[in-house]
């Protein structure tokens, strides 16, 4: 069984509760464990040798959780400018072949955030890949990490909500064992998904398609910057965008909280947002984040905020 958990607390200036209640659920899901008292979870329950690593026991100067997974320095961060009485809400879900986390600070008003802007939300991922060639036999080489920020410890500037351009741009996705190269590898992520966007009716509210009477949700799929296709992403689909473009249906919009692939139960969540002064476009790995500048982010909008794009995420077994 796979689990999913969203907590929303208050900082108490440093922010190790965070760390602490995201190590808490992390420990709960299957097959996922520690050695060293904390700073590194492991799990080889399904075949793939997995590490999440916690180099810091509190968060870092401008809200930033700062992790290693499976060795690669990733950031995810709240865009606070202080801990102090700062409300955080963060979501992790995690299984015997997958570990996500985003998180979020306040909202517009609250200790730490933007007054006017609210807080950025950020997400870090570490999946694995099914193959589409027999050749790619080997497990531990078809694991995959996608995040917002990549960092060595410590040294990441975060722009703020409202900078130009609003926060850091070093959206990523590493696959481990490039076909044609070495230890890791950069790559894109693609879906099904119209040749023609963001153009009313014809553009991204396309429905997903539909097989006896069940909706068929779209993967993934890994493409190497250098090398070209190489699989698709296990435990997370596309989710349809998140916000209208004038003329669009609304009821062609993904808003099922949770549906079920291949019997598995999987959730709908938003992995980032990023509120700003210019309404300017944020690309993540996994979609194009449109935002309203008049719109706070943060807490009351960390699970359904305006921006995108939607993701399903593998919950638990079906119940």
């Amino acid at each position: 069984m796979s689990y999913t958990k969203q907590v929303v607390i208050t900082s108490d200036g440093t922010g190790a509760a965070v760390i602490s209640a995201i190590k808490t659920q992390l420990a709960a899901a299957d097959g996922w464990s520690t050695a060293d008292g904390g700073t590194t979870y492991t799990n080889s329950t399904s075949g793939v040798t997995l590490s999440v690593a916690f180099p810091f026991t509190t968060i870092q100067t401008g809200g930033k959780i700062e992790l290693a997974l499976n060795d690669r320095p990733v950031t995810v961060f709240t865009g606070l400018s202080t801990l102090t009485s700062a409300t955080i809400g963060f979501e992790v879900s995690a299984g015997p072949d997958f570990f996500y986390l985003c998180a979020s600070g306040g909202y517009a008003g609250q200790p730490g955030a933007d007054a006017t802007y609210g807080s950025p939300k950020s997400f870090a991922m570490l999946t694995t890949i099914s193959p589409y060639f027999t050749s790619d036999t080997v497990a531990d080489d078809r694991i995959c990490v996608i995040a917002c920020a990549y960092t060595t410890a410590a040294t990441t500037t975060v722009g703020g909500p409202t900078s130009t351009p609003p926060g850091p741009l070093n959206y990523q996705v590493y696959v481990k064992k490039g076909l044609n190269a070495g230890s890791w590898v950069t790559a894109e992520l693609a879906t099904m998904r119209p040749a023609v966007q963001d153009i009313a009716v014809v553009g991204d509210l396309v429905p997903n398609k539909q097989s006896a009477g069940n909706i068929v949700y779209w993967p993934f799929v890994v493409i190497e910057t250098a090398s070209g296709l190489r699989g698709r992403l296990n435990n997370v689909f596309f989710g349809g965008e998140n916000y209208l473009l004038s003329g669009e249906i609304t009821a062609q919009q993904h808003t099922s909280a949770a549906v079920l692939i291949n019997g598995v139960r999987h959730v709908l969540t938003l992995p980032c947002y990023m509120p700003n002064s210019g309404n300017q476009q944020i690309y993540s790995p996994l979609g194009t984040c449109t935002n309203v500048t008049t719109t706070p982010g943060g807490v009351t909008g960390i699970w359904d905020s305006l921006g995108g794009p939607n993701i399903i995420i593998k919950k638990g077994n079906g119940s």
